[in-house]
């Protein structure tokens, strides 16, 4: 089994569970396609309750903002699939069209989640409403996050969420959108047993947990990618452990901007964050790559898309702060 470690916050890569986003993008964008699909059809048969078909992924559909002062955004999962009642795939109902699937990994606490699930309903209107296509036809939308902790603390299992008339509740007002909040740990309306057996296997992705057929075929999907080194490699070099520790960063950080930004993307993050905690972020995920891959110098700092002379002046800035 491939290990990668970075800095102290960080997993190895060998203990992420499937509601790390990490390991939740590679069960969706495994070279099988079938067996990507076949996670989704898992995922969706059991939060929906009803049979999923013709399933399309798109993984990690990203949206830059349409100019550079707008917010850009990269969606874990963007899902087209038809869903419908019946035993089976061959007797059940299929609709005209399909439906889409945002479903969004989350273990990084936040206090705006229904604000960014309202910014990815947004940005996919944006994508189905193309030009011709009337308002009638747009296809309905379930944007779904899954969290290890409770977002709105009534600790229920699943929230779901659509949009009422205030003054007369009753009335239905189907604007094709749903959204699902969904917590690992949740109590309250766990009837569904397959549910709460999916979502405590993916908070801890152990072979313990393995508690039916479809989460053993989840669980040989988890241990082909964990033993793969390329992907361990990936893991270290992942859009995912520079967010985080441009997130870090930043809130160690002081409120002035460092515009001495490391190079691009990893350093950009951090010439954002802040002078001094940023470059002991930095040095410190330098040194945990080094010491737990065995690698030189510049093999660790190509990793994290830097150049040696960018990497020594971080930790003169690191050792000043010591002073």
């Amino acid at each position: 089994m491939a290990k990668t470690v970075l800095s102290g916050a960080q997993k190895k890569f060998e203990d992420l569970n499937v509601i790390d986003n990490f390991l939740f993008n590679e069960l969706e964008r495994q070279e099988d396609t079938e067996r990507a699909k076949e996670f989704v059809r898992i995922l969706l048969e059991t939060i929906l309750q009803k049979k999923v078909t013709k399933i399309r992924l798109f993984s990690q559909f990203a949206e830059q903002g349409r100019d550079p002062g707008q917010h850009g955004v990269q969606m874990d999962s963007y899902v087209e699939a038809c869903v419908g009642e019946g035993e089976d795939a061959e007797t059940m109902i299929v609709p005209i069209k399909p439906e889409v699937f945002d479903i969004e990994p989350n273990t990084y606490h936040s206090d705006s989640e229904e604000r960014r699930m309202r910014y990815y309903r947004a940005l996919i209107d944006s994508k189905l409403l193309a030009a011709g296509v009337k308002y009638k036809d747009m296809k309905n939308v379930t944007l779904i996050m899954i969290s290890n902790y409770d977002p709105f603390g009534y600790d229920r299992m699943m929230y779901t969420f659509r949009n009422t008339c205030e003054e007369e509740p009753d009335l239905e007002y189907d604007d094709g959108v749903r959204t699902i909040f969904l917590y690992t740990y949740g109590r309250k309306g766990a009837e569904n047993k397959e549910l709460v057996e999916l979502l405590r296997y993916m908070a801890d992705s152990s072979q313990r947990n393995v508690t039916n057929s479809n989460l053993e075929t989840i669980q040989k999907m988890v241990e082909k990618i964990k033993e793969n080194a390329e992907i361990g490699v990936r893991y270290m070099q992942s859009w995912e452990i520079r967010q985080i520790s441009h997130d870090e960063g930043f809130d160690e950080g002081f409120d002035e901007g460092y515009d001495e930004g490391y190079g691009e993307g990893y350093g950009e993050g951090y010439g954002q964050g802040g002078r001094y905690g940023a470059s002991r972020r930095l040095t410190e995920d330098i040194a945990n790559i080094r010491k737990n891959l065995g690698v030189d110098l510049p093999a660790a700092c190509k990793a994290l898309n830097i150049t040696v002379e960018e990497y020594e002046k971080a930790q003169k800035i690191a050792d000043s702060a010591k002073q």
